[in-house]
């Protein structure tokens, strides 16, 4: 890593540390680093880099079959690399506190949140009395930034939303006042909102304690504004490393300049997200020279044969043959993406964008409302005069998408986002309003004129069938006039548009990444020639490599075959990439409306302005953390938004708030707020 610019304790420091599999495989090579008291250090990289394997190491939870076969781990000037199971566990809580990616899974459902902390407690031998436990354990979900928190004590972990059960964890990991944090992908799936608050607590966590912060991300956004310091790994080694500022300025590795380069903007439009090529090579069978040489564009011919070593370059460092002080050895016109296809992609973006002018409608919803029970009341409660506890989900929400156009819907967790989907989609019936797929019924439509592109590809996909039997279901059910060497070619040319080779046809989803099996899902969408497709959050929880190879996928297969598409997101800076009209949805109705131009550059509902306040930005400020949290009670009228908004007035809090056209100098566009003019 650089040289500090700053005099801080150092708390870990890890040198050549090597972990290798049962195989002999390096998982990590040569790996070091330090982290300083008061500090944040982010890893990142791509899935299967070696960030977490980093964060195992450390806290001795290597998995089965995993060893480390060389390198020193010294917390606190301590060498802690060769401690028994026994003496590791009674450091792992009082010295080193762990955040892990999913919060419901490291929680226990059949324990409340109170009882999570007496557990954690009484592990270490520490006794409290009924009344100083809940005293402790509320007043560390209070330095948390749970709201109510002694209401929580009481709560299990399914009555939490997902930002409120991370900070559950977080609370847990601090609960013994350890020296090092080590937070795996704390924000990965979250919202923007929920994001900011978990990574303004870190700050502030490092700031007021003084505990050094690993923080292993995918997300550079998240770095940039959270680590002082980062290192880049690729394939178990750290390929650059630095102050995050210099480092942000001035990347001297094209994977770091691809990963920068990869993350959509909510500043500005352009038709393709740089995209890295390829994947991760097994750590079997990695490349000689340097490991990144046959995904990188500004490869040369000792780059094949040659590995580099970490060396200063400026104000960092950098594993590259052609890093150099001034930062401008990789020119980004070397690095930055070109479609595969040579075509004239700008003219075909500027005639949909024409047509879209005269288009018609290929999606209308009118009115939809969905709720659902939570709980049935019993026969003598009916008798009582109570009601069944129910939800609602979806509330009078009307749009439509014309052909050829992305209509993107955005929101927080629990917005109804998903439900409205599924009722697009023919999936789900709402209780009220209709939905209609080019002039029909979508009730009555006939299959395969509207296909889905769900969050989690693996468990969409069949494991049992090959990726050919996956395809070729669609083709004889939809497309029966289809002989099987017509159904053949058709497979083939499927394994193009999405980029796999044909051999990929004979295998199996699980030999494939989470990358390539999203785009397994987008062809077996698209097979049937679909007239609508729906995207349901098909991006959120991939690395934004991968991310970016999906969305120029999808906008390539909109501009080669006019696809119209419902995508469904709540990460603003990929709708301002592929959407051209925005839904932005809060508790189950539409509150705001505009062509993605009007409504990034003027946004006039508050929560729209929150949620692009929220959005992590590269090269410098801070976003906004605004208090608050969908899952609040929602009030008996008025607007839904008026508890968690700096402008609420008296008017806003009577009567239902309706979305409302406005014809302004932006242009034609609908809002849900009464303080609009």
């Amino acid at each position: 890593m650089s040289e500090e610019k700053t005099k801080k304790s150092p708390i870990l420091t890890v040198e050549g540390l090597t972990v290798r599999r049962a195989d002999e495989a390096a998982l990590l090579e040569d790996v070091s680093l330090t982290v300083n008291a008061g500090e944040i250090l982010g890893l990142v990289g791509e899935s299967s880099a070696g960030k977490s394997m980093i964060g195992n190491a450390v806290a001795g939870l290597l998995p089965a079959g995993v060893t480390r076969t060389a390198g020193r781990i010294v917390l606190e000037g301590r060498e802690i690399q060769d401690l028994s199971v026994d003496e590791t566990r009674k450091i792992r809580g009082p010295k080193i506190g762990m955040i892990l990616q999913d919060p419901l899974g490291s929680l226990n459902p059949l324990l409340t949140v109170g009882e999570h902390f007496r557990e954690t407690f009484a592990a270490h031998g520490i006794r409290l009395s009924e009344a100083e436990l809940a005293a402790r354990s509320a007043a560390l979900l209070r330095e948390a930034g749970l709201p109510e928190p002694e209401k929580r004590l009481g709560q299990y972990p399914h009555e939490l939303s997902g930002g409120l059960r991370q900070r559950v964890v977080i609370a847990l990991a601090i609960a013994l006042d350890p020296i090092l944090l080590i937070a795996d992908e704390p924000t990965t799936a979250l919202d923007v909102s929920v994001q900011a608050k978990i990574t303004a607590l870190l700050r502030k966590l490092a700031k007021e304690r003084g505990c050094g912060v690993l923080l292993i991300t995918h997300d550079m956004g998240v770095i940039a504004e959270t680590a002082d310091r980062m290192a880049v790994l690729y394939s178990g080694r750290v390929v650059e490393g630095g102050l995050t500022d210099d480092l942000m300025k001035t990347p001297q590795h094209p994977y770091t300049k691809g990963l920068m380069g990869a993350i959509p903007d909510t500043d500005s439009s352009s038709l393709w997200l740089e995209q890295i090529d390829g994947v991760m090579p097994d750590p079997a069978n990695r490349p000689s020279g340097c490991p990144f040489h046959p995904r990188c564009r500004a490869v040369q011919k000792r780059c094949e044969t040659e590995r580099p070593e970490l060396v200063p370059c400026g104000a960092s460092q950098a594993a590259c043959w052609l890093a150099a002080d001034n930062g401008r050895s990789v020119p980004d016109s070397v690095v930055r993406f070109h479609p595969p296809v040579k075509r004239s992609w700008k003219t075909l973006e500027a005639k949909r964008l024409e047509a879209l002018d005269t288009a018609p409608d290929i999606l209308r919803v009118e009115n939809v409302r969905k709720t659902f029970v939570l709980r049935r009341v019993g026969l003598f409660e009916r008798l009582a005069g109570r009601k069944d506890d129910v939800t609602v989900a979806v509330d009078g929400v009307s749009l439509s998408v014309r052909k050829g156009e992305t209509f993107a819907l955005v929101g927080e967790s629990g917005c109804g986002k998903s439900t409205f989907a599924r009722i697009a989609s023919g999936l789900l019936a709402p209780d009220e309003g209709g939905v209609t797929v080019a002039g029909k019924d979508v009730r009555v439509l006939e299959a395969g004129h509207v296909n889905m592109i769900f969050q989690d590809p693996f468990a969409s996909l069949n494991p049992r069938m090959t990726v050919a039997a996956i395809w070729e279901e669609p083709l004889k059910s939809l497309r029966p006039e289809l002989t099987a060497p017509e159904r053949g070619a058709k497979l083939r040319e499927l394994a193009r548009l999405v980029g796999l080779p044909e051999e990929a046809l004979l295998k199996y989803p699980h030999e494939f990444s989470g990358g390539q099996r999203q785009r397994i899902s987008i062809a077996r969408a698209v097979a049937a020639g679909p007239d609508l497709l729906i995207c349901d959050e098909p991006t959120s929880a991939l690395d934004v490599s991968v991310q970016a190879q999906v969305l120029n996928l999808l906008k390539t297969l909109q501009l080669e075959r006019g696809l119209s598409m419902l995508f469904i997101s709540h990460n603003l800076g990929v709708v301002r990439h592929i959407a051209d009209t925005v839904g932005v949805m809060y508790r189950g109705q539409l509150v705001e409306r505009a062509s993605k131009e009007n409504l990034f550059e003027n946004p006039l509902h508050p929560y729209t302005r929150m949620l692009l306040d929220s959005v992590p930005k590269i090269g410098g400020g801070k976003r906004s953390v605004v208090p608050g949290e969908a899952s609040d009670v929602l009030p008996r009228e008025g607007c839904p938004f008026a508890p968690r908004c700096a402008n609420v007035t008296d008017k806003c809090r009577v009567g239902k708030v309706f979305l409302e056209e406005k014809n302004g100098p932006q242009g034609l566009r609908a809002v849900a707020c009464r303080n609009v003019p």
